[in-house]
Formats: structure tokens, sequence, C-alpha cells
């Protein structure tokens, strides 16, 4: 399944269409990073490192040093630890 979720933000990355206003967050690059979420959850350390660092990368600058981001930065670097 995570298999099959790659494709598509591989797909809605090719997409030039804006998610909605009220869903403004619905990006690849969030996407990305949830699923690297999901590997860490998983233990698949290589990947979690992988979908992390690609939707950090991808972050806006105004947004990586944001609260909400902080998680996210906290499991890339746990991952590193493990792989």
């Amino acid at each position: 399944m995570l298999g099959e979720a790659s494709a598509m933000i591989d797909d809605m990355a090719g997409d030039d269409a804006e998610p909605p206003p009220s869903v403004y967050w619905y990006t690849p690059t969030f996407f990305r990073m949830n699923i690297g979420l999901t590997h860490f959850t998983l233990g698949d350390m290589t990947a979690a490192v992988d979908y992390l660092s690609a939707g950090l990368a991808d972050l806006r600058d105004d947004h990586k040093a944001t609260e909400w981001a902080r998680e996210y930065w906290e499991v890339l670097s746990q991952a590193r630890a493990f792989s």
C-alpha cells in the first residue's frame, strides 16, 4: 500500500493543480513526510530517511522551523541514528 501511495504522490507531483484552500497543505511534500513517519513506525529506517529528507527539503522556508515540523525533524534524526 505504501508503494501505491508513493506512486500517487509522484502522479500528484506532476500535476500543476493546487489543492483546495481548505486543505492547502495537501501537497506532495506533506504526503512524503507522512509516508516517512509510517516507514519509521514500521521499522524501515532507510525508507523513513529517504521520504522524510525529501519532504523536509521541499518544505517552504517559512515552514521548516515551525512547531508542527519539529516532529518530522525529530523522527528524521532518530531514523538516521538507527539506519
